[in-house]
């Protein structure tokens, strides 16, 4: 497998403390309804292997069809599921994301949709919400929508937002 995080740790073993090396990954299979849904899945996942989000980076990933299914394997980032809540990260998805020059591009703005790694790197990692969406009103539209759910959930954590963008 390519596409993986390298990660060390320290454990401990009876009264010895050791470094041990792991890795994570995930996989994901879509099942589509026909071989040709599968062919537009992967037409996808093509385009968006040679994308430029700018800040908003993609995980590497690989993947391959199997008859109408598409399985693909994509590099864990280990980070927090708040990029649209988050002050920075927010406004990094809201320039490099919704409004890019680019016809193609993410549709679903949920927080848990966007990673924020300890270091303030942003991942895009919801790759099925990557799509054709040309209409810039459009994609304005549905990042409000999903500011005031984020607004709505936090609410319910008991959390608040201090800012709005």
């Amino acid at each position: 497998m390519t596409y993986r995080r390298d990660l060390s740790s320290t454990i401990q073993i009876g009264e010895e403390e050791t470094r041990v090396t792991g890795y994570y990954h995930l996989d994901k299979t879509i099942v589509c309804d026909s071989d040709e849904i599968a062919r537009g899945v992967i037409e996808k996942l093509d385009r968006l292997q040679k994308e430029d989000f700018n800040r908003v980076r993609i995980p590497k990933f690989d993947y391959y069809a199997m008859d109408n299914a598409v399985r693909y394997r994509v590099e864990f980032i280990k980070g927090w599921p708040l990029g649209t809540v988050s002050r920075n990260a927010s406004h990094i998805i809201y320039q490099d994301v919704v409004n890019r020059e680019s016809d193609w591009t993410f549709d679903d703005y949920s927080m848990g949709n966007f990673v924020v790694e300890h270091t303030g790197q942003v991942w895009a990692v919801d790759f099925t919400s990557y799509r054709y969406m040309p209409d810039r009103e459009e994609r304005n539209e549905k990042w409000k929508i999903k500011e005031e759910m984020s607004e709505f959930h936090l609410d319910e954590l008991g959390l608040k937002r201090s800012y709005k963008y």
